[in-house]
């Protein structure tokens, strides 16, 4: 035994659920087998830095995926009904522990993706002036302005700024 087995399985490691929650499972880090190919995959996935547990919050059938890796931890929602479970029932710890990691970054990405389109959404109104900057209640919203449309003489719709 060399001591790395458990690498990961330490309770510090692990994502905290809030109070009230049910731990349906839970999944350390862990070194993931290879394909046994003899490529850097066939040695072994090297995954000790993320921890999951999928929980049953205390209110409502949802399911959320707490992680807990080297920037701190995350909770998400991962399925409103409850569904998902059973789908996670068969599978060996292994293959569980690759699942919850999928979700995981799928999430992630999603996330990115989402703040990237926004972000060139927000550029693209301000290059060609359409933020609109709104007060309400006391409080100061920021508004895209659709860009205008003009139909032509010939029939055509042009977009104007």
């Amino acid at each position: 035994m060399s001591g790395n087995e458990n690498w990961g399985a330490e309770e510090w490691r692990q994502p905290v659920p809030a109070e009230g929650d049910t731990v349906l499972f839970a999944e350390h880090g862990r070194i993931l087998p290879g394909s046994g190919d003899g490529s850097i995959i066939g040695r072994g996935v090297d995954c000790r830095s993320h921890s999951f547990k999928l929980v049953r919050p205390r209110y409502g059938r949802g399911v959320d995926l707490l992680v807990r890796h080297g920037g701190g931890d995350e909770r998400f929602e991962v399925d409103h009904s409850g569904r998902i479970v059973a789908a996670f029932e068969p599978l060996d710890s292994d293959a569980r522990y690759w699942l919850l990691h999928t979700l995981h970054n799928l999430h992630r990405r999603a996330a990115d993706d989402a703040r990237t389109r926004t972000a060139n959404r927000y550029a693209q109104a301000f290059a060609e002036g359409r933020l609109k900057k709104r007060r309400r209640n006391g409080r100061v919203f920021v508004e895209i302005a659709e860009p205008a449309v003009a139909a032509e003489a010939d029939g055509a719709i042009r977009l104007t700024a």
